[in-house]
C-alpha cells in the first residue's frame, strides 16, 4: 500500500482506518508511506509511526545527491510591513 501525505496518518484519519481494517483481516501487506513534510515534532512523528506500523524509516535531504538534482535556488527576503490604525484598533478591543 503506497500512502502519499503519509505525515496525515494520525487520529481517524483514513490511512490510520486502512491500517487497521487491514490488520484486523489478517492480511499480510507493506506499507509504503511518503512526506516531504514528516511533522511537526517528535511527537506527531512518533504518531504518525505507531499508526502506520513503521519499522524502518529512510530520510533524504536537500544536500542528498538524489535530491539536489530536483531542488531548485531559493531566494527569500523579509518584508516588514506596518498594521494598519484599523487592524491596531481591532487587536486593541479583542484583547480588551
Amino acid at each position: 500500500v503506497v500512502l502519499d501525505e503519509a505525515h496525515k496518518a494520525s487520529g481517524a484519519y483514513a490511512y490510520v482506518k486502512v491500517v487497521h481494517y487491514l490488520d484486523e483481516a489478517g492480511a499480510k501487506y507493506r506499507i509504503l508511506g511518503l512526506s516531504a513534510t514528516p511533522g511537526t515534532g517528535i511527537k506527531a512523528i512518533q504518531e504518525v509511526i505507531t499508526a502506520l506500523r513503521i519499522q524502518k524509516i529512510e530520510a533524504r535531504l536537500e544536500d542528498d545527491s538524489n535530491v539536489k538534482k530536483y531542488i531548485h535556488e531559493r531566494h527569500s527576503e523579509i518584508i516588514i510591513v506596518k498594521q494598519a490604525s484599523v487592524v491596531n484598533s481591532i487587536e486593541r478591543m479583542l484583547i480588551d
